[in-house]
């Protein structure tokens, strides 16, 4: 589970995803919501604490733009997968109108160092792919914190 974030900058963040990370960005970001919204009929107790869920809590607002920005790039992925993640994504803006959510950014987004360790995920995730896209990027652990 998993929302890859190797820039601040959402668009860019989705352009530069390959198709798997993409959907798999997708997914996890209608799994958030689901956990943070406790929806009824999704099993949701094994990832109540999961770092994705703790790392969007209180940021609705800009999980949605994430998720919603995913999608414009998502024709890359198959088309019944892409209009099954709207409606479930869409099925979570109730939340909007309800006036409990704030336009406040999370404290991460823009911070170099988390979206450095991002950028690192992927290219371990995928080295072909990714380490080409994120020259100068170190993707050892121990270099990213020593």
């Amino acid at each position: 589970m998993h929302t890859y974030l190797p820039y601040m900058n959402f668009a860019k963040c989705a352009k530069v995803l390959e198709p798997a990370e993409l959907r798999e960005s997708i997914e996890t970001v209608v799994k958030v919501f689901d956990v943070l919204h406790e929806t009824p009929g999704v099993r949701i107790t094994h990832t109540r604490r999961h770092p994705a869920v703790a790392l969007w809590r209180g940021h609705e607002t800009w999980l949605h733009l994430y998720g919603a920005t995913l999608l414009e790039e998502s024709p890359r992925v198959k088309s019944a997968w892409r209009l099954a993640a709207e409606e479930n994504l869409a099925k979570h803006l109730d939340w909007f109108t309800s006036g409990s959510f704030s336009m406040e950014p999370p404290l991460w987004l823009g911070e170099e160092r988390f979206h450095d360790f991002q950028r690192a995920a992927l290219m371990y995730r995928d080295p072909d792919a990714y380490c080409p896209k994120f020259p100068g990027t170190k993707f050892r652990g121990e270099d990213l914190y020593g």
